[in-house]
């Protein structure tokens, strides 16, 4: 009982630290930002094209080679000293025989790859090739955190001589914060930067402000604040796992039974994939269903369509998009199920609930439309 004490008054203390700081951020509009109201949040080849048009010393930004020089200087690698930037190119989703390049920065002494990885995986010698085809680029393999590639792609090559890990968190970044310096006397093209900034922020976890991660540090700073955080930190996936069962199964169950649905969930939500489907009792071809395909315990793409046999698809909707499914689609705000999805599952209104029932009717509306109520 000592222990849920400890447990429920961290709680109190955090939670009026995290409402000062929300307040904050509402006051200075700093929870609004253009590239998660367009969905860009976690789209790799859109952070790449945003970079990509920053690198540009031909880009609309107008200000010449500058941040490419600024980008330069933040990652101080050797082999990038003395640079011509007399006359430069960058392209994004370069394709060559051997693969696509996120990035290629072209100049006239030396070629610059950036292989942007945020949450896809490696492929399959994919850095090995790179380098075989540019032997002589600067090859950089970006992620939110440096992590080094996996074996099958780097195949043998060595870190910090065939290639090079940079990070969102600290390279791009830093890199951007003296690009934000540099476009002072430009407001609108400053206020993107900052726009991007807070995204990176985001993804790497510091969208909070350094103020209030102090304060919570000195909250925990006793060892019985620090038993509490460890066993909160220990429930963090199971109490997601509840959320699931309580605040969304539990109320789309009873949603499916009041439209004379039928509901299920797959067994396991801690795992890599799980998914929920809704029937109607005389559908034996197809389901709606919605699905997580992502690293395990991630809650990441989030995917809703219709799900069936080739057959059922096909008398449905006339036609078929792969052997099992067809109209995967994502949810605007709801790919990535992170902190903030299921504090919305917690909360009294449950918006979560709502916009997937909105979808399923969506799609049952699509199904009516295209076969009626027949047998499918």
């Amino acid at each position: 009982m000592e222990n849920i004490k400890d447990i429920e008054f961290l709680l109190s203390q955090i939670a009026s630290v995290n409402k000062r700081y929300d307040e904050i951020a509402k006051a200075t509009g700093e929870n609004f930002n253009v590239f998660n109201t367009l969905g860009l949040t976690s789209d790799e080849m859109s952070h790449s094209k945003f970079i990509a048009m920053l690198l540009n010393p031909k880009g609309q930004h107008g200000m010449d080679d500058l941040f490419l020089k600024l980008f330069v200087e933040v990652l101080s690698i050797d082999k990038l000293n003395n640079i011509d930037y007399s006359d430069v190119t960058v392209n994004t989703e370069k394709h060559f025989n051997m693969g696509i390049l996120d990035i290629l920065i072209t100049t006239k002494s030396r070629e610059i790859i950036i292989e942007n990885k945020i949450y896809a995986g490696d492929q399959d010698k994919q850095l090995l090739r790179y380098r075989k085809y540019y032997e002589n680029a600067v090859l950089l393999y970006l992620t939110l955190y440096g992590s080094e590639p996996s074996e099958i792609s780097a195949n043998g090559l060595k870190v910090g001589e065939d290639y090079h890990c940079i990070s969102y968190r600290s390279h791009i970044l830093d890199w951007l914060e003296e690009c934000r310096k540099e476009s002072v006397s430009k407001p609108f093209l400053r206020e993107t930067i900052n726009q991007y900034i807070l995204l990176a922020k985001q993804l790497t976890r510091q969208a909070r402000s350094t103020q209030m991660r102090e304060e919570i540090i000195k909250i925990l700073s006793n060892p019985t604040s620090i038993q509490a955080a460890f066993t909160i930190s220990n429930l963090r996936q199971d109490l997601k796992g509840h959320l699931l069962k309580h605040n969304l199964f539990a109320p789309l169950k009873d949603y499916a039974q009041k439209e004379e649905l039928e509901f299920k969930h797959g067994p396991k939500i801690n795992e890599k994939w799980f998914a929920f489907w809704f029937k109607k009792p005389h559908w034996t071809n197809i389901t709606i269903r919605f699905e997580f395909t992502g690293p395990a315990g991630s809650f990441r793409d989030f995917r809703y369509g219709i799900w069936g046999k080739p057959e059922g698809l096909a008398k449905c909707l006339g036609s078929t998009e792969g052997k099992h499914t067809t109209l995967l689609r994502k949810i605007d705000g709801y790919n990535n199920w992170n902190d903030n999805v299921f504090i919305k599952l917690a909360s009294a209104e449950n918006e979560v609930v709502d916009k997937i029932k909105e979808k399923v009717e969506e799609l049952l509306s699509l199904i009516v439309e295209k076969a009626g109520d027949i047998k499918l």
